[in-house]
């Protein structure tokens, strides 16, 4: 079977999906359209979950694996139609001129461990728009050297060592003052491992507009993660195919961030606070699945960078 076959038999189960609920239930569903209204999607959320988790549980060689999964995606669908009717119509579908609209910053944002981040950029095969780093050193030493050995990089160095939050925030000030619509955002303690799936990990993010990242695995290395075997298997996620959805927390681990996000702004704390920014707007956070993808290197934390 080909791909255009799949797809087609996808598409013609939807619609018998479709005219089998439209003759239990008519074709008015007005309840449907008023509980949107009245709770902002919780109920077609809940049961999109659902269908997903029993496709899990049951495993896609299971033909009732199957079948739930093409439940959800019906689910998901109903959805679709109802916030139409409630909310106004959709954007166009991308296309040549939203490739050609797409423009990524790579954000080195570090603090002086030049050992790391020659590591870190030695590793990294990845095409960008725009080369931007951050320089929370303090160390006029160490300014100097970056700009020699990367003439490449827009740098912003910081007179002080102003830590984690300040550095954060003046680097996504950096790519915000860009026409940059994406980030990857990359620590000076991490090297790449892995292909990274940038452009679509930009896919998914423009997809789901309730997504503020798609985070990249490392090694596991906490306890809960060592014992599940991996970062994403510690964090209770809702696969979905290639990746999965998940609520724990929003990581400045390698990942791709969307412009939406980082005009949220970083908050003045850690990323427990930014993960309830996230969450408090009605969005969660992405993982790959595949990994890991990148290697966390750094033995310590800076200082102001402790989490």
């Amino acid at each position: 079977m080909t791909r255009d076959d799949a797809a087609t038999e996808v598409r013609d189960w939807l619609a018998g999906e479709q005219a089998y609920v439209q003759g239990k239930w008519g074709v008015e569903r007005p309840e449907t359209d008023a509980e949107l209204a009245a709770d902002n999607g919780t109920r077609f959320r809940r049961d999109v979950e659902m269908y997903l988790h029993r496709a899990q549980v049951l495993g896609l060689d299971n033909p009732l694996g199957r079948q739930a999964l093409l439940k959800g995606l019906s689910t998901l669908t109903e959805f679709c139609t109802a916030v139409r009717l409630i909310y106004g119509e959709f954007p166009p579908p991308r296309s040549a001129e939203w490739r050609d609209s797409m423009s990524l910053a790579l954000l080195v944002v570090g603090n002086g461990r030049l050992d790391y981040l020659r590591q870190a950029i030695d590793s990294l095969d990845v095409e960008a728009d725009h080369y931007l780093m951050i320089d929370d050193s303090g160390d006029a030493q160490v300014a100097r050297t970056l700009d020699r050995e990367y003439p490449d990089f827009e740098i912003r160095h910081h007179i002080n060592n102003m830590g984690m939050a300040w550095a954060v925030q003046g680097g996504w000030d950096m790519v915000l003052a860009t026409d940059a619509t994406h980030v990857l955002h990359w620590e000076e303690d991490f090297t790449q491992v892995g292909p990274l799936p940038v452009q679509e990990a930009i896919g998914i993010l423009d997809a789901q507009h309730g997504i503020s990242q798609i985070l990249f695995q490392r090694q596991p290395i906490t306890p809960q993660e060592v014992e599940a075997g991996s970062v994403v298997g510690a964090m209770s996620p809702v696969h979905l195919g290639v990746w999965a959805l998940q609520r724990h927390i929003f990581s400045l681990n390698p990942c791709v961030i969307p412009r939406r996000t980082l005009e949220m702004g970083w908050p003045a704390g850690n990323e427990a606070e930014m993960t309830r920014r996230v969450l408090d707007r009605g969005w969660s956070m992405g993982v790959w699945l595949d990994g890991p993808l990148v290697h966390h290197i750094g033995d310590s934390r800076g200082k102001n960078w402790q989490l």
